[in-house]
């Protein structure tokens, strides 16, 4: 990109204006606002001809129609904004042979205030480089020895490189170009100023210039040294080329050094998918008195999501006696528990506390809303309980190990299901322990402060 001034000019600058031409004859300028002056530097007023060519006093080859003097199709004029408040578009008119070209200025204020940003919000590096941008001798630094369209738009990729875009804002805030800075600590050693063993900048005087979709700046590299702390490099605006700016102006880089910059690593018990949900692996460890200690590691994802994996160790099996679920069925009809025998096997059937007892259980003809039970008194051996319908917590009987994980997985791969949602995930009723209608933490504590069976009573 040829164009890098955005087409901009303020008070104080000679705005140069080239003329490309097609033929050896006169070309005129005019402007509809400052001051034209002539190739030399003659001031010419609102309006210039160029129509003769003396060597280095006034003129063009271009236009002064002799083939004996031998041009380069390029005419060049100076445009002086010599308002000093004003603020707005400049129109330069060129003509030759009666064709017109039109290049019309923006006016802005002066250079007044330094913005500095960091590409790519990158602003710590990790000491250490023995270059910067390739260069290790301030002997082969050039004007500008890095792609500074790649540098503004992307940064650098090195781990000991930062770039901060800095920006010249005139007294209104609209960044301008052209606009000379100078900086502290250089990155080699005999360039202005006093290079710091923390970092340096690359280019300790740098000019701003139109970077397209990237704004209006200058991207400046900063690259790290032999040690570690926060590095600092004061700017000020440079008055030289420029001598309405306001050279007391200042703007300040920074960036952290660290001995090693930490790349964040995913926690052993949580593994990332390819579609941002996450897999869990929970940890449930036996106690000595049959419960378990649930210890899961929770890492959030991008849609709230989840694998679960609990990890358990087994122990002695026994026979579970299935959790009631909610129901509004206008029936309800207790399952009768077995007769326990004090009988020598290998594994125990779960029971109410008591050597020899037969439980039935009675539904009533009919079923109302209401939460109450009448049992009736266990004065033998016999006891018959007339239970109703509800829709509340039941206390959790007891369950095995196996059962309780069995439980467990279930409710982690559906946690959050609502009554209605359907699918691998959805709810089922069977998880819902407490009978809220969602299925969710509640449900597995209830689960895990279940008594653990352990065979018949004595």
């Amino acid at each position: 990109k040829i164009d890098r001034d955005a087409d901009q000019t303020r008070y104080g600058i000679n705005m140069l204006v080239l003329a490309f031409v097609s033929d050896d004859a006169p070309v005129t300028f005019a402007t509809d606002q400052g001051t034209i002056l002539g190739t030399n530097g003659t001031i010419e007023g609102a309006s210039y001809a160029c129509d003769d060519y003396v060597p280095g006093v006034s003129g063009d080859p271009d236009c002064d129609a002799n083939v004996a003097t031998e041009g380069d199709r390029l005419v060049a004029a100076y445009v002086f904004i010599s308002d000093q408040a004003y603020r707005g578009p400049v129109n330069v008119i060129a003509t030759q042979n009666g064709v017109p070209q039109t290049f019309t200025f923006q006016v802005t204020g002066p250079a007044t205030s330094i913005d500095v940003s960091y590409v790519g919000g990158k602003y710590t590096i990790e000491k250490g480089a023995t270059s910067c941008a390739g260069i290790t001798a301030e002997s082969t630094l050039g004007a500008l020895p890095f792609d500074a369209d790649e540098a503004a738009r992307n940064g650098s990729a090195a781990t000991t490189e930062a770039v901060a875009f800095v920006r010249v804002l005139d007294d209104t805030g609209v960044p301008v170009t052209g606009a000379l800075t100078s900086w502290e600590h250089p990155y080699f050693e005999g360039g202005s100023g006093v290079p710091s063993a923390l970092a340096g900048v690359l280019l300790p005087q740098i000019s701003t210039f139109d970077f397209g979709e990237d704004g209006i700046g200058i991207p400046e590299l900063i690259c790290s040294k032999s040690q570690s702390g926060v590095f600092q490099s004061a700017g000020r605006i440079d008055s030289t080329l420029d001598p309405y700016a306001n050279a007391t102006a200042g703007g300040l880089i920074e960036i952290t050094v660290l001995d090693n910059l930490l790349t964040p690593t995913p926690s052993p018990t949580s593994t990332a998918t390819v579609d941002g949900t996450a897999t869990y692996t929970p940890t449930f460890t036996p106690t000595i008195d049959g419960t378990a200690t649930y210890t899961p590691t929770i890492t959030p994802t991008v849609d709230g999501t989840a694998t679960y994996t609990p990890t358990f160790t087994p122990t002695a099996t026994s026979t579970f006696i299935p959790l009631p679920s909610a129901t509004n069925s206008p029936t309800n009809t207790p399952t009768a528990v077995p007769t326990a025998t004090d009988t020598p096997t290998p594994s125990s059937t779960a029971a109410p506390p008591s050597s020899t007892r037969t439980n039935t259980s009675t539904p009533p003809p009919t079923t109302t809303s209401t939460a109450t039970t009448t049992p009736t008194p266990a004065s033998s051996a016999t006891s018959t309980s007339t239970p109703t319908a509800t829709a509340t917590s039941a206390p959790v009987p007891c369950a095995t190990l196996g059962q309780r994980i069995s439980l467990l997985i279930g409710i982690v791969r559906r946690m959050g299901a609502e009554r209605g949602d359907r699918g691998a995930r959805g709810y089922k009723a069977k998880y819902d322990i407490d009978h809220d209608g969602d299925i969710d933490l509640d449900d597995a504590l209830r689960i895990l402060r279940a008594p653990i069976c352990r065979g018949n009573a004595r």
